[in-house]
């Protein structure tokens, strides 16, 4: 009798023991399910374009390309780099020799372009995973320089010099944060608006310029509470490493990177995150999923052409590529 209870438990037991063991192999072969944070956190960006209406300067050249401008600011730097990286440390503007340096010019002219497309026709160029993106590294060094000049400009009550290069400022950094084609050209952007509406606001308030204090003061506003609403929360989750994250937002980041009502710059760097999931997860079913995954969007003709570059620098990317910082 005893030997028969025995038995019934012992079995008992091992169908418990079995139904665990069944759930958690079937819970490790499914991909891991979104939890709402895309819903809740990610918002669509563009907050700055009412505000920016009132800051940027006229923008009536429909004759040069900016993008062409930039990358040719670019290439002086290139060229140049030891005369505009000593030039962001000079304190006397007699001793600056800005006015030969063609990037800067570039710079300038762009600002009276409305549009740009840096990375349309090479995407590949800004969402793959080099370490670095070569022209939006120079129209950093380049922005610094001239950056300098305008510090050094109002000092010399050369406002209208200060002025006029901190509004081509203040159009490179817009430009480059409209386009965002990855999360690094919406960082340069973000980066050069912050200095130059710094430099613009201090020099309106030196001319009792009050309206234009006032509008930009407001776009300032708008920038930061974006930036701290829309932007760094996002961007806290995407560049988090470590495996619990992965553990927790591997769904999110599918979830992301499909939906074509998130922002492209969000999908472009989700896509990034799936390509790390297949060295990186713990979790075989979202390693597995990442190739399909991105195999399906690089070959999808109604993507964006950005969104399947992205799929395609992620689905290829190597062991090397997964160790780069970017």
């Amino acid at each position: 009798m005893f030997g028969n209870l025995i038995g019934w438990i012992i079995s008992a037991v091992i169908v418990v023991l079995a139904l665990l063991l069944g759930r958690g192999v079937l819970s490790i072969s499914q991909p891991t399910a979104p939890t709402g944070w895309v819903a809740s956190t990610v918002k669509p960006l563009g907050a700055l374009d009412d505000a920016a209406r009132a800051v940027l300067p006229p923008m009536n050249n429909l004759k040069d390309d900016a993008a062409d401008l930039y990358r040719q600011a670019s290439v002086d730097y290139d060229h140049s780099s030891v005369v505009y990286d000593s030039l962001q440390k000079e304190r006397d503007l007699k001793e600056v020799d800005y006015t030969s340096l063609p990037g800067i010019d570039a710079v300038v002219k762009a600002g009276t372009c409305p549009s740009m497309e840096l990375f349309k026709s090479t995407p590949a160029e800004i969402v793959g995973f080099q370490t670095d993106v070569t022209v939006l590294d120079n129209l950093q060094q380049v922005a610094n320089a001239m950056e300098r000049v305008v510090s050094l400009a109002k000092l010399e009550k050369q406002n209208e010099l200060a002025e006029k290069y901190a509004q081509a400022l203040l159009v490179l950094g817009y430009h480059l944060y409209k386009e965002r084609a990855a999360y690094e050209e919406l960082s340069v952007g973000e980066s050069i608006m912050g200095a130059t509406d710094q430099l613009l606001m201090s020099l309106y308030e030196d001319e009792n310029a009050n309206d234009k204090l006032t509008a930009l003061k407001q776009f300032d506003l708008a920038r930061i509470t974006e930036y701290k609403d829309a932007i760094d929360p996002v961007r806290q989750v995407l560049n988090s490493p470590g495996q619990q994250t992965i553990a927790q937002y591997a769904g999110d980041f599918y979830q992301m990177a499909a939906d074509p009502k998130v922002d492209h710059v969000w999908r472009v760097e989700a896509i990034r995150r799936i390509g790390r999931l297949h060295f990186d997860a713990e979790n075989k079913a979202d390693q597995l999923k990442s190739s399909k995954f991105l195999t399906r969007v690089a070959a999808d003709p109604a993507e964006d052409p950005l969104i399947r570059a992205a799929a395609t620098a992620a689905v290829n990317m190597t062991a090397k590529d997964n160790q780069a910082l970017r």
